[in-house]
């Protein structure tokens, strides 16, 4: 007798969601009890509290403890060409711009002024004719998309424009 094939599709047509839910209870459940395992299984926060400020106890008493760096120790054992005193003396006048970069600013006041708004003087308007039959706006998926419809029939442009594709000038 042979044993009859298990159809995955059709159960999960059937019962998937039944399966899904319950993989996700499962998971739910499982990193709740870890959480709640973790929780009842950590140090008091009080014995953490403890440590810190016995740390930082001992790491203040170092700090204050401490006999103060000998720096005169830290110069002799620095390169000797560093403290050479016949260096030449370079002076910055050498390597001074012409021209300053930015311009300095003269004394701001703390008075609150107007800003000044500049209205055009001139204005320039063009109208672009074109040569489509038609368009349409639509409203999804962009709003600002153009959809040229093709296809036969007469028409074209209107007075004082060129002919449609397929058809004569008004």
């Amino acid at each position: 007798m042979a044993a009859a094939k298990f159809d995955f599709r059709q159960f999960f047509l059937q019962r998937g969601e039944v399966v899904i839910l319950g993989v996700g209870g499962a998971l739910t459940a499982l990193l709740l009890l870890l959480a709640a395992f973790k929780g009842l299984t950590s140090p008091s926060g009080t014995k953490t509290a403890s440590d810190l400020a016995a740390k930082v106890k001992s790491a203040q008493g170092k700090l204050n403890g401490a006999p103060p760096e000998d720096w005169n120790e830290k110069v002799k054992k620095l390169d000797p060409k560093l403290n050479a005193k016949d260096r030449p003396v370079i002076e910055p006048e050498s390597f001074r711009q012409a021209a300053a970069y930015f311009t300095p600013k003269g004394h701001e006041e703390a008075k609150r002024r107007g800003v000044t708004v500049f209205a055009p003087t001139e204005f320039r308007v063009k109208v672009l004719h074109t040569q489509l039959r038609a368009y349409q706006l639509r409203g999804s998926p962009t709003p600002s998309q153009i959809v040229l419809l093709e296809g036969g029939g007469g028409g074209g442009g209107g007075p004082g424009q060129p002919p449609g594709p397929g058809g004569k000038g008004a």
